[in-house]
């Protein structure tokens, strides 16, 4: 009996690198056995399958990097989060979406987007559509439109006409 649970739990330490002895002791008692806690920490101790401490601190001292990162910014110049979506619409071409996000308070008077596009393709700009907007490309001012939900437009094949 001890040899089928030490080679249950070996077998399962060894699909999930990345669980500890609980989570695998949790496993292995969905899968029916009915070994101890106690019984899969010494066979994982005994084969040399235990994460080491430093794992979970790797993993909190990660998290707290990623809460900073989620900190709102409190002077200018700070990151911008953006993301870019491409969405292809029939008759017409691609969209292209993107979301910028801008915490800081006292520059937010530009963007600057690098992006080939394809022919036929727009630049959705999620922001709110002002007139006085202005997009340049290759020092060209380039026509931004209102897009039905008051999003700006940008459609760099109308450049030059």
């Amino acid at each position: 009996m001890r040899e089928v649970i030490e080679e249950q739990v070996r077998e399962l330490a060894e699909e999930h690198p990345c669980y500890g002895y609980r989570k695998i002791w949790a496993v292995a008692r969905q899968e029916g056995l009915k070994g101890s806690l106690s019984t899969v920490y010494r066979v994982l101790k005994g084969a040399g399958l235990l994460l080491e401490p430093s794992y979970r601190q790797e993993l909190w001292k990660n998290s707290r990097a990623r809460k900073r990162y989620l900190h709102r910014p409190t002077e200018p110049n700070e990151p911008w989060q953006v993301h870019l979506t491409q969405v292809p619409i029939s008759d017409y071409g691609v969209y292209w979406v993107t979301s910028v996000v801008d915490y800081s308070i006292e520059n937010n008077d530009h963007l600057t987007i690098d992006a080939a596009l394809g022919e036929n393709a727009a630049l959705l700009v999620k922001m709110t559509y002002h007139s006085g907007w202005r997009a340049y490309s290759n020092g060209n001012q380039l026509p931004i439109e209102p897009d039905p939900l008051g999003f700006m437009v940008i459609k760099p094949e109308m450049q030059g006409e």
